[in-house]
């Protein structure tokens, strides 16, 4: 694990005072912030989404066993259909469509012709809480990592944000992906929803 993974759980640990009892990990890769988040944090339970089958199998090797879930889906503000951007460097996999002009100039070394699209179902993070046992009745902790789709997932999980102690949220401020919000909209969605921002735990 890099030390910026455990500064940024170790900052967790201090700003959330109550662990809560599940993580959901929307954007999961491979699991490496899953696993270590439950070594540093210790969750009852853990539930992953991972869009990308390809990384299935790595991801639940990863996982603790017992108190594990993986939902190979995507999420977004509905539940459907979608056609994921499946890049090389598949931590850059989103739903959003990346600009091939700003991936050239800002990721210069970047791959950006192996660039191909793959279905996959989306559903809502409130379908995915509410049909997920683990979750019943249960304090949440939400990680988001979805490479621009992230406000579109939040939209789609008004419930699950009702039991949500505590949310991690990438933003991209210098992002090649065609996003319609910026980050003042992330924020305020969370201000609508009682919570308030802590501050950037990495830069």
């Amino acid at each position: 694990w890099s030390p910026d993974l455990l500064q940024t759980l170790l900052s967790i640990r201090s700003l959330v005072p109550v662990i809560p009892d599940v993580l959901i990990d929307v954007g999961a890769h491979r699991g490496d912030f899953a696993a270590a988040a439950d070594r540093v944090l210790g969750f009852k339970h853990i539930v992953c989404v991972e869009p990308d089958l390809d990384l299935i199998d790595e991801l639940q090797a990863n996982l603790p066993n017992g108190k594990s879930r993986v939902h190979a889906v995507a999420l977004s503000e509905h539940d459907g259909n979608a056609l994921p951007h499946v890049h090389a460097d598949r931590s850059m996999n989103s739903i959003i469509e990346a600009d091939a002009n700003i991936l050239r100039e800002q990721f210069p070394t970047y791959r950006h012709d192996t660039v191909f699209e793959r279905c996959v179902t989306t559903r809502t993070l409130d379908s995915i809480v509410g049909d997920s046992d683990e979750c019943a009745g249960k304090s949440l902790f939400l990680k988001l990592d979805t490479q621009g789709n992230e406000l579109n997932i939040l939209r789609g999980g008004e419930n699950a944000l009702r039991n949500t102690v505590a949310c991690l949220v990438e933003f991209m401020f210098c992002t090649p992906y065609a996003t319609d919000y910026n980050f003042r909209d992330v924020i305020e969605l969370f201000f609508e929803n009682d919570f308030e921002c802590r501050g950037a735990l990495s830069v």
